[in-house]
């Protein structure tokens, strides 16, 4: 994550990317990494992973590591057989250090942290926004005659698109805590849907602000 290790690596041909995580090997494995004010280059023909205690490792065949303290020319060449060089202390594709998005959703939920809030924010937000421009379509399709059916086309776009941009702005004030996902869910869903209630209702009955203003004699 903090970008002083790089790791490059070629899967077999024909072999998708989910058989090559599935399998822990590959093949023409590149390592560039910065430690200690060196700089380190290693190669390899193959590869694989392992499980050593609580720890993950890469273990290397067949090649070479080149060393190198910054601002030397002087470089120091090794050749190995086998090489092992630790990945990390927690186990890869835990359900601690995996992407949010590939989490499932009992997981987020047992779990709840910011970012796994704000995923559950856009999961279930994406559900009730469906919803609410259904709801939004039916008010919209009782067109007025005068303003045209292209009006009504034309505010049904903007009003999706407003709402999906809030969905993807509301993931962010999630992520970074400056508002909760309950708070989110029922000030920008339950607006919603509470707007566009009150248009149905005023359009069903045929209410019009004229109404409200006092009669001219």
């Amino acid at each position: 994550a903090s970008g002083s290790r790089v790791f490059f690596i070629e899967r077999e041909d024909g072999a998708a990317v989910g058989d090559a995580a599935k399998s822990k090997t590959g093949r023409n494995i590149f390592i560039s990494s910065t430690e200690n004010n060196k700089q380190i280059i290693t190669s390899a023909r193959n590869g694989r992973l392992e499980r050593i205690a609580e720890d993950q490792f890469l273990i290397l065949n067949n090649g070479q590591r080149l060393d190198q303290n910054n601002g030397e020319t002087q470089l120091k060449i090794s050749e190995f057989e086998e090489y092992g060089t630790k990945i990390s202390t927690n186990r890869i594709n835990s359900p601690d250090t995996a992407p949010t998005k590939t989490l499932r959703t009992n997981q987020l939920i047992k779990s709840p942290t910011k970012p796994k809030m704000a995923e559950l924010s856009w999961r279930f937000g994406l559900a009730i926004a469906a919803f609410n421009l259904v709801l939004l379509a039916i008010v919209v399709s009782a067109t007025n005659p005068r303003a045209g059916r292209g009006f009504s086309l034309v505010f049904a776009l903007l009003a999706f698109l407003v709402y999906y941009n809030m969905l993807n702005i509301g993931f962010g004030w999630i992520s970074s805590g400056r508002v909760s996902f309950a708070k989110l869910m029922w000030l920008l869903h339950g607006g919603v849907f509470a707007a566009t209630l009150a248009w149905l209702i005023v359009r069903s009955n045929q209410w019009s602000w004229r109404n409200l203003l006092p009669l001219r004699t």
